[in-house]
């Protein structure tokens, strides 16, 4: 079952639900600060400190929360608070993700923070049955390295790019990968493990959404789109949850067709989807045909030289070269349709960007801010959030992975009362 519908099943006002409902806004502000007091818990939360108390106690002798000692009294003085720590030694998990030419592990503690790390090629001609036992393997020699079992205590959350069915863990269709459709890839790998593990399955880009999402102030109450430019997708989150849809499209917002009639060729076999027309071949395409007219541009020697990177056209626009600015122009432009389009069907609270687009800079991101918020949402004087992504380390979608699975270990009801 995904880690969604598991949350959907405790939202009722029973005092049980209620109080697991406490102890997991508990826990999300342990895992967001190093260190934390009664005091300032029931401050942010807006719980009794007796509650707060309780649980934090709790948390403590299950080891999960440990006391760190005095903290400092208060400018007009008293007795120094106690002060307690989230344990990230509490337990590992296992995180794998599935890239166009490669596959990456990592077994994880529950800041995400890296014990043990595995690489292995896997190229698009790499047959299913052999990845599959590759990721077994993997499994087994982190996990080894790590010193952990392979059980249902320690979740292993995979990502793979593709149509994902995150309920039943079945790959329907790989976007580069020769494995055919319909793969039931949780259960394949349960088999090749031998053991009875905590598999999950879902999309990379989504799972790098995720990471977005837990690292968000206000994760429970988070109602966000994430795009994603790494490779054509995105995710959409709703109270703490990744919505996913009957076939798992939802998210795939880089194959939204925003110009019909365009000659540019998409990895799905398009024409004129927003991931192909954005993606840093066609915008560097564009540059190696129009840069001749602007000899006096900052990229016109990397240009004519074939070294041009889309990094320098960023650092172009920031230092707002003409030709550059009017290169990103287009790119915003595209972006403003698909935001658009997506406040229409969504209303989402904000939206968050992933992937090469985070790295554009102050030109790229005020620019685009302006269009969109210059829209005539029905004549509504609104002014949505865009922000380039917090998600940062070795791999975007493993630390996605990383989050989802600590939140499936977190989610045990061992852990609760």
């Amino acid at each position: 079952m995904p880690i969604n519908q598991r949350h959907a099943q405790r939202t009722s006002n029973k005092p049980r639900n209620i109080k697991y409902h406490n102890q997991k806004l508990i826990l999300s502000m342990f895992r967001k600060r190093d260190i934390l007091s009664i005091a300032e818990i029931s401050k942010r939360i807006n719980l009794s400190k007796t509650t707060v108390t309780k649980v934090v106690n709790d948390f403590q002798a299950k080891g999960l929360v440990l006391a760190t000692g005095k903290g400092d009294s208060t400018d007009v003085g008293g007795k120094k608070p106690e002060m307690f720590s989230f344990n990230a030694a509490y337990s590992q998990v296992i995180a794998l993700t599935i890239g166009t030419n490669s596959i990456e592990g990592a077994v994880l503690d529950l800041k995400c923070g890296l014990i043990s790390q595995d690489y292995l090629a896997c190229d698009p001609k790499t047959p299913y049955q052999r990845a599959v036992q590759n990721m077994a393997d993997m499994i087994r020699r982190m996990t080894k390295d790590g010193g952990i079992k392979i059980d249902k205590m320690h979740p292993i959350v995979v990502g793979c790019e593709g149509i994902i069915d995150a309920g039943s863990g079945i790959i329907h269709y790989t976007m580069h990968h020769q494995w055919g459709q319909n793969l039931p890839l949780r259960d394949d790998l349960v088999q090749a493990l031998g053991v009875d593990a905590t598999i999950y399955l879902d999309n990379n880009l989504r799972l790098a959404g995720y990471a977005d999402m837990i690292l968000d102030e206000n994760p429970y109450d988070s109602q966000a789109v994430i795009i994603t430019t790494r490779s054509a997708g995105g995710s959409i989150l709703e109270n703490q949850q990744l919505v996913h849809g009957v076939n798992g499209f939802i998210g795939e917002v880089g194959h939204m067709i925003i110009e019909p009639y365009s000659k540019i060729q998409c990895a799905c076999g398009g024409y004129g989807c927003f991931g192909a027309l954005v993606s840093p071949e066609t915008v560097l395409a564009r540059c190696r045909n129009e840069y001749r007219r602007f000899p006096k541009s900052l990229i016109f020697a990397k240009a004519q030289g074939g070294t041009l990177k889309i990094t320098d056209l960023f650092e172009a626009a920031n230092r707002r070269d003409p030709f550059s600015c009017a290169i990103l122009d287009r790119v915003i432009h595209y972006f403003t349709i698909v935001i658009h389009n997506i406040v229409l069907l969504r209303d989402p609270e904000k939206i968050i960007i992933q992937g090469i687009y985070s790295d554009a800079g102050d030109y790229f991101l005020k620019n685009l801010q302006k269009k969109v918020n210059s829209l005539p949402f029905y004549k509504m004087d609104r002014n949505l959030p865009i922000t380039y992504s917090s998600v940062s380390g070795f791999n975007p979608y493993l630390i996605g992975a990383g989050y989802y699975a600590v939140d499936v270990l977190l989610d045990f009801n061992s852990l609760y009362d």
